[in-house]
């Protein structure tokens, strides 16, 4: 009888996908990352205004007083409100969007591999899955490279998924487990 070889825990080739994807990444916005005017406008100032403790607003325009703040009404206030936290810890924003990025990338498609490898159990298949993402520079990357709410909102969605997935393997959802 011949020994199969066994197929790696599938955290060995997720892992090094993921890490050398973030890499890729930190090196793409080790000047910073992009800034459009949503990112000023829409992300930064609420989040410079909640750790000011002025509440959730958006900037009007002029230099930042109470007087030039108006409801935060229709932006989404997860990415500024992360934001606000590494403001209040000290770090400046040119420092905290990089880094959420930099966390964010690698555990979206950590939490994406995962997802797949709990409905195929491929060892293989969550690492391929996860480098065509990454490697599609023109869609996932791109939009980690900029400052804006869409990594945290992938992120979320990411979770949403694995924890669906994750649901219907419990007997109770008819699953297998």
């Amino acid at each position: 009888m011949t020994d199969r070889v066994q197929d790696p825990p599938v955290w060995i080739p997720l892992g090094i996908f993921c890490m050398v994807s973030a890499g890729i990444l930190a090196v793409g916005v080790r000047h910073g990352l992009g800034i459009i005017g949503d990112s000023v406008v829409l992300y930064f100032g609420p989040a410079q205004a909640l750790a000011d403790g002025l509440g959730f607003v958006t900037p009007i325009t002029g230099p930042a007083t109470t007087s030039d703040y108006g409801p935060m009404l229709s932006n989404m206030p997860a990415y500024p409100l992360v934001l606000a936290v590494f403001l209040r810890l000290g770090l400046g924003l040119d420092v905290a969007a990089p880094l959420l990025v930099l966390a964010l990338f690698p555990a979206t498609l950590s939490l994406v591999g995962l997802s797949i490898w709990r409905i195929t159990r491929s060892t293989w298949l969550p690492a391929v899955g996860v480098a065509a993402l990454a490697l599609s520079w023109g869609v996932i990357p791109l939009v980690y490279a900029f400052a804006m709410t869409e990594p945290l909102f992938l992120f979320f969605v990411a979770g949403a998924v694995y924890g669906l997935v994750r649901y219907f393997e419990t007997p109770s959802a008819g699953g297998s487990c």
